[in-house]
């Protein structure tokens, strides 16, 4: 999950992408395109008991020349198979 982002921001942010791998790892997994309004998404297939690193990006419309990530990358676990 994720704020909603402000009438200012949504001038320059076409949507959102979610990067991720496994910390281990050295390739990059992405989601589709996200819709700007979306304020949370479900990443699907990954491996039990992994940890991640888990990346937003903020696509910019076309034409704009600069994509944005956030500052920080956030680090999960995923849960043991039962």
């Amino acid at each position: 999950m994720w704020r909603k982002f402000s009438e200012y921001e949504l001038q320059f942010i076409d949507g959102v992408q979610l990067r991720y791998k496994d910390i281990n790892g050295k390739v990059y997994a992405a989601t589709p395109l996200i819709h700007r309004a979306v304020t949370s998404y479900t990443l699907e297939g990954l491996k039990p008991s992994t940890q991640y690193e888990v990346g937003i990006f903020f696509i910019p419309f076309p034409g704009q020349t600069t994509e944005l990530q956030a500052e920080k990358v956030l680090k999960v676990t995923t849960q043991e198979e039962l």
